[in-house]
């Protein structure tokens, strides 16, 4: 340690209020921006609010994605089923011939 600098005092952190807060965090700072207020024809409304409405009106139109957009996030995603078909018996024959055989370990 240099000459003339003191270490830390025993018992206190170096760092006692902990670790800056990042300010750089993409989904509060879209909440923050979206809580923001802005004037439309019929009143003041979030951005949130005015995103929405405009995702309503594209699917109005017709845009696809818009109406999926709406669909699963009022209804629910759709749940998909995976059907996956295996020989248990392969498996469980490797099993079986691994326990007889053994591997040298003293557990088997």
């Amino acid at each position: 340690m240099p000459k003339g600098v003191k270490g830390w005092e025993k018992g206190k952190s170096g760092n006692p209020n902990g670790r800056p807060r990042k300010n750089r965090c993409i989904p509060d700072l879209l909440r923050r921006i979206g809580d923001e207020e802005i004037d439309t024809k019929g009143g003041r409304i979030s951005k949130l609010e005015a995103v929405l409405r405009k995702t309503y009106q594209l699917a109005f139109d017709g845009e696809r994605w818009a109406v999926e957009f709406i669909a699963d996030r009022t209804e629910g995603k759709a749940i998909q089923s995976i059907r996956q078909e295996v020989d248990a018996s392969v498996d469980l024959t490797r099993r079986v011939v691994h326990a007889r055989v053994g591997d040298g370990s003293p557990n088997t």
